[in-house]
């Protein structure tokens, strides 16, 4: 802090002295005290609170906030491994009764481009039970969640009637 500062904290400081430490002043049986009663702290906090007067722009700032990752290559083993963990989860959820029935759990890291990067973007981990898999649009859905089966990067078969989980 600067001199300056120093001098203005100062300044006013002494300027309202004289009024700071002052109670409120007390009106009895009056009009006044009658018409605005004395208000508790917790209310007197809920005028003064703050509050957001642009909705979701905290939320858009969080996401230009988040760091981008450049997309992975998967090694010739790695591709195998994801292919046979894929095609063990179609055999089990090819059509919605299947998938039912059997009740696969997977943890899924996948990588989300950005609109106008294909190369840029961010790795997302989804967990939950597989409700389809489809070979012939090259997507698995999760909980609602359509993904790529070109994105994905890791997956893990959590649970399922039948299969073992697999460690990494």
């Amino acid at each position: 802090m600067g001199v300056y500062d120093e001098r203005i904290i100062r300044a006013t400081k002494f300027e309202y002295a004289d009024i700071i430490n002052r109670v409120r002043p007390i009106h009895k049986a009056d009009r006044f005290s009658y018409k605005y009663p004395r208000m508790s702290s917790e209310k007197r906090a809920k005028i003064f609170a703050p509050f957001a007067a642009l909705s979701g722009y905290d939320d858009v700032l969080a996401e230009k906030e988040v760091i981008y990752d450049i997309k992975r290559v998967l090694t010739d083993d790695e591709y195998f491994d994801l292919d046979c963990k894929i095609a063990t989860i179609y055999e089990k959820c090819s059509n919605s009764i299947l998938a039912r029935e059997n009740g696969v759990e997977v943890r899924i890291l996948y990588f989300e481009p950005l609109a106008n990067d294909e190369l840029h973007g961010r790795y997302i981990e989804i967990s939950g039970l597989v409700t389809k898999v489809r070979p012939d649009k090259e997507t698995i859905t999760i909980l609602d969640k359509e993904i790529s089966l070109r994105s994905i990067y890791k997956l893990e078969i959590l649970n399922a009637r039948g299969i073992e989980p697999q460690d990494e």
